[in-house]
């Protein structure tokens, strides 16, 4: 059972998460879609935002860049085994009221002609290691960790402290 990302973002003022990815079962190969407006945890975003250091080396961008763009989504492709990358960003403009939008090339792990000496659109392997942990982070995520809401169960303690009895609610048609 082998699940193959092709697709994160994440829109934080919107509060939405978008994953698309394959998941192979038997003879099947399923294509899910999920989109939600959980929050994801630290660690997804953070995975995420680390792709944009990557996105400003491969777009040649000057290096001052890398803490002005917000990494917004990650496309994932597979051809014959070789993973690609294309890596969008934003990044926010001094006289507009909207980011401008970059997208990197599409990017490989590894040259899909095996006997080729070029490296040119291979991505390098720090960018391969961020981008396997952001797969991870996102499985965790389709898997059930999300961002935990606050619970306040002071509130409760002091009840309880005092002497109240706790709230006891019956299941719906239990009294006769």
């Amino acid at each position: 059972m082998e699940r193959r990302l092709l697709k994160f973002k994440y829109k934080p003022k919107d509060d939405l998460v978008l994953i698309k990815y394959e998941h192979d079962r038997k003879n099947v190969t399923d294509t899910i879609t999920l989109e939600t407006s959980d929050k994801p945890r630290k660690e997804l975003s953070d995975a995420l935002q680390a792709m944009a250091e990557h996105l400003v080396d491969i777009v040649e961008a000057p290096s001052g860049w890398k803490d002005k763009i917000t990494a917004s989504s990650v496309t994932v492709t597979w051809n014959n085994d070789v993973q690609g990358l294309v890596i969008t960003g934003l990044r926010g403009l001094n006289n507009s009221n909207s980011p401008m939008v970059i997208n990197t090339p599409h990017f490989t792990r590894k040259s899909y002609n095996e006997d080729s000496s070029s490296d040119k659109n291979i991505f390098s392997f720090d960018c391969g290691a961020a981008l396997d942990n952001l797969c991870l982070m996102v499985f965790r995520y389709v898997d059930g960790e999300r961002k935990q809401l606050t619970l306040d169960f002071e509130e409760g303690r002091k009840r309880v402290q005092q002497g109240e009895p706790e709230k006891v609610l019956e299941p719906v048609g239990s009294r006769e």
